[in-house]
C-alpha cells in the first residue's frame, strides 16, 4: 500500500541491515590506531531530539498513531552512526554518489517530460522517481547547490572543507589490506595503484565534470517541476555558497564603493526580490492561498498546545476538526474555496512546533544553527575547516522546509542523515570508548535481532493492506474486509488503515462495526470521509442526530464541496424533515461550485426534485444572501 513511498521504507531497511553487519566486520576485524570516540555538540542534540520524539510520542500522543516515520526515525539515526564512523577522508565519496543520483534523476525527469518514462502522478507529466513533483524539485534543489560548491573547490584547488575532494584510486584496497587476514601484498598492490599518475587525472576530471554535469542537468529539469519552494531553496543557497566562497566584500565590495550605489543596490535588490516573490505567488495562487489558510489555523492549533504540542505525528488527527470550527465562525470565507483534507502545514518548523511544541522546535533550530554558525577562524591560531558543500545542502533543505514537507520524503531525508553525520565531525571533543570494538557488533546484533521480526511483520500487513484495497476498489466489500481484518492487529494505530476499513464496512451494511472503527480512526486521522461513511452507518441505524451532526462536521471542514451537504439534504428529505431539506436543497442549487463538473449538475438536478416533492408551504429565506422562493 502506498507503494511508491512504503517500498522505499523496506529497501532501505533491508540495505541499513546490510550496513549494519559489514559495519560491525569491520569494527571487529580492522586495525584502528586508538578505541576513541569523537562526540560533537551535534551528536548529542539529534540524539536528544530522538529522545525527546520518543517520550513526546508514549506520553503526550496518546493514544499514540502508527506511521512508518517513527521507524524511519530509528532507522536513520542508526545510518547517522554508520556514516559516523567512515574517516573523513572518505566522506568525499558520499558527497559524490549524491551528485550522481540527483544526475540520474534529472535525467530521468527529462526523460517523463518526452514520454520516454511513465510519471507517477496521473495529474503531472514529471515525478522523476517520486510521487510528486514537488517532493521530486526539493531532493534536486538540495544537491545543486552541493554540487556548485564543489565544482568551486575543485575549480580552484581550495580544500576548506577538509573532504578530499580528489580520493585516492581504488581507496578499497588500501582499507581492506588493514584486515588482519588479508596478507601485505594487497597493500603493496593500492601502492601501486595510487601513484599512477593516470589514475589521479582520471579522478580529477571525472570529479570536475559529475559537478559540472549535475548543475546543468538539474537546471534544465528543475523548471518544469513548477515547484516554487525548490526555486526558492536553489536561489538562496546558491547565493549563500557565493558568499561563503568568495566573501561577501569580493563580490559586492568592488562595485558599492560609495553611499549613492549601495542605495541604488539597496532598490534594486527590493525590487527584483518583490517582483520575484510577486511573480511565484501568482504563477498558483489558490496553492499559495491555501498555504496562507493552513499556516493560519496551524498557529491555532500551536497556541492551544505551545509547550509539547498535540504530540508527535498527531497534526492529522487534529487539524481538519480546527479547519472545521474555522469554517464554521466564518461560513462566507473565501478560503473555503482553497481549503482540502490536509495532512502536513507545508511548513515543517511549524509542524514540529504544533506535534512537539517549542521544546522540540527549540532542539530543531538548535541543529540548524550549529550547522549553519561558520566557526572558520574563530580561534585564528587553530582555525575549524568549514564543510561549505554539506552545509549548502542543508541550506537548500531548510529553505525548503519553509514551504513544503520534505520530512516526509525519505530519500529526501537519507540525504539529509549523511550530510549531518558528514558535518558533526567538524566539531566536538574526543572521549576514550571502552571496549569500542566488541560495542559495535553487539549493537549491529542486537538491533537486528530486535527489528527484523517488527519489519518483516509489517511488510505482510501493508501487502495484505494492498489487496484489501484491491478488492475495495473492485466494489467486493465484503471480500476486502476479510484483508483488512488480518492487518487489523498490526495497523489498527494507523488513521488512514482505520479510515479505509470503517469506510469499506459501511459499504457492506455492517453499520455497528462501521461505527467502532470509525470513532477508533478520529483518533489518528481525521478528514471527509472518516465523517461521510460514518453518517452513512449512522443514519443506516437510524440515529438522525448523530449522522447530522457528523455531516455538517463533513461540511465544515471543506465548504466548498457539495457532497457532504448533498448527503445532510437527503436525510432531511427521507426523514420528513421538509423544510430543512428544502432549505438545504435550496443552498446547494445556489451554492458557487470550485470547478463545474457533471456531478455537480446531477446534485442539483436531485436538489429540484427535493424542492418539488416537498408539498409544503415555504416561505421565502435567504440563502447565501439572497432571497428564495
Amino acid at each position: 500500500m502506498r507503494s511508491n513511498q512504503t517500498e522505499k521504507f523496506f529497501l532501505f531497511a533491508k540495505i541499513l541491515g546490510s550496513l549494519m553487519i559489514l559495519t560491525g566486520l569491520l569494527a571487529l576485524f580492522t586495525r584502528r590506531p586508538s578505541d576513541h570516540i569523537r562526540i560533537t555538540w551535534l551528536d548529542i542534540l539529534l540524539f536528544a531530539y530522538i529522545a525527546y520524539v520518543s517520550v513526546n510520542r508514549f506520553v503526550v500522543a496518546h493514544p499514540e498513531g502508527f506511521t512508518l516515520k517513527y521507524y524511519q526515525l530509528l532507522a536513520l539515526a542508526v545510518l547517522y552512526l554508520i556514516v559516523r564512523q567512515i574517516p573523513k577522508e572518505y566522506q568525499g565519496y558520499l558527497l559524490y554518489s549524491m551528485l550522481v543520483s540527483g544526475i540520474l534523476q534529472a535525467v530521468y525527469g527529462n526523460l517523463q517530460l518526452f514520454d520516454r518514462y511513465p510519471s507517477k502522478h496521473a495529474l503531472f507529466n514529471i515525478t522523476g522517481g517520486f510521487f510528486n513533483p514537488g517532493p521530486y524539485a526539493g531532493y534536486l534543489a538540495m544537491i545543486l547547490p552541493m554540487a556548485l560548491a564543489l565544482w568551486l573547490e575543485h575549480k580552484n584547488h581550495k580544500v576548506s572543507t577538509g573532504i578530499k575532494l580528489i580520493p585516492d584510486a581504488l581507496p578499497t584496497i588500501r582499507f581492506f589490506s588493514n584486515l588482519r587476514t588479508l596478507p601485505a601484498l594487497l597493500s603493496r598492490i593500492g601502492g601501486m595503484f595510487r601513484k599512477s599518475e593516470f589514475l589521479k587525472q582520471l579522478m580529477s576530471v571525472t570529479v570536475k565534470y559529475i559537478s559540472v554535469i549535475a548543475v546543468a542537468t538539474i537546471l534544465v529539469v528543475l523548471p518544469a517541476t513548477r515547484s516554487r519552494a525548490a526555486w526558492l531553496a536553489v536561489v538562496i543557497s546558491a547565493l549563500f555558497v557565493l558568499i561563503r566562497y568568495y566573501g561577501p566584500a569580493a563580490i559586492f565590495g568592488k562595485y558599492l564603493k560609495t553611499t549613492v550605489r549601495k542605495v541604488l543596490a539597496g532598490v534594486v535588490v527590493f525590487l527584483v526580490s518583490f517582483g520575484f516573490i510577486t511573480g511565484i505567488y501568482y504563477l498558483k495562487k489558490d496553492s499559495a492561498d491555501g498555504r496562507l489558510l493552513i499556516w493560519k489555523i496551524t498557529a491555532g492549533m500551536i497556541a492551544d498546545r505551545p509547550l509539547t504540542g498535540h504530540g508527535y505525528e498527531k497534526y492529522q488527527a487534529h487539524y481538519m476538526s480546527y479547519q472545521a470550527d474555522y469554517f464554521a465562525h466564518n461560513p462566507d470565507s473565501e478560503a473555503s474555496y482553497v481549503a482540502d483534507n490536509i495532512l502536513y502545514p507545508f511548513n515543517e518548523y511549524l509542524k514540529a512546533a504544533c506535534e512537539l511544541g517549542f521544546t522540540g522546535l527549540v532542539l530543531v533550530i538548535s541543529v540548524l544553527v550549529i550547522i549553519l554558525v561558520d566557526k572558520t577562524g574563530r580561534r585564528k591560531s587553530h582555525p575549524k575547516p568549514y564543510p561549505l558543500p554539506p552545509v549548502a545542502g542543508m541550506v537548500s533543505l531548510c529553505v525548503f522546509s519553509f514551504f513544503s514537507y520534505p520530512a516526509e520524503i525519505l530519500p529526501i531525508l537519507i540525504n539529509m542523515v549523511i550530510l549531518l553525520a558528514v558535518t558533526a565531525g567538524y566539531h566536538g571533543y574526543t572521549i576514550k570508548a571502552v571496549p569500542y570494538r566488541y560495542i559495535i557488533p553487539a549493537g549491529v546484533i542486537l538491533i537486528i535481532v530486535l527489528a527484523f521480526k517488527p519489519v518483516k511483520n509489517l511488510y505482510t500487513a501493508y501487502s495484505t493492506w494492498d489487496e484489501g484495497y484491491r478488492i475495495y476498489q473492485m466494489g467486493a466489500y465484503d471480500e476486502s474486509i476479510a484483508s483488512f481484518q488480518e492487518s487489523y492487529d498490526r495497523l489498527k494505530t494507523n488513521g488512514e488503515f482505520m479510515v479505509m476499513y470503517g469506510k469499506a464496512l459501511s459499504m457492506a451494511g455492517r453499520h455497528p462495526q462501521a461505527i467502532r472503527i470509525l470513532i477508533k480512526a478520529q483518533d489518528f486521522l481525521k478528514n471527509t470521509i472518516l465523517y461521510t461513511a460514518l453518517g452513512d452507518s449512522y443514519k443506516a441505524l437510524g440515529q438522525i442526530n448523530k449522522a447530522e451532526k457528523t455531516y455538517l462536521k463533513a461540511y465544515y471542514m471543506i465548504p466548498s464541496r457539495f457532497y457532504p451537504k448533498y448527503l445532510l439534504a437527503k436525510l432531511y428529505d427521507e426523514t420528513g424533515q421538509s423544510e430543512k431539506a428544502v432549505v438545504t436543497a435550496a443552498e446547494l442549487i445556489h451554492k458557487k461550485e470550485k470547478l463545474n463538473s457533471t456531478a455537480i449538475d446531477e446534485i442539483r438536478v436531485e436538489m429540484e426534485r427535493i424542492i418539488e416533492n416537498n408539498k409544503i408551504k415555504r416561505q421565502p429565506c435567504k440563502v447565501h444572501g439572497r432571497a428564495i422562493e
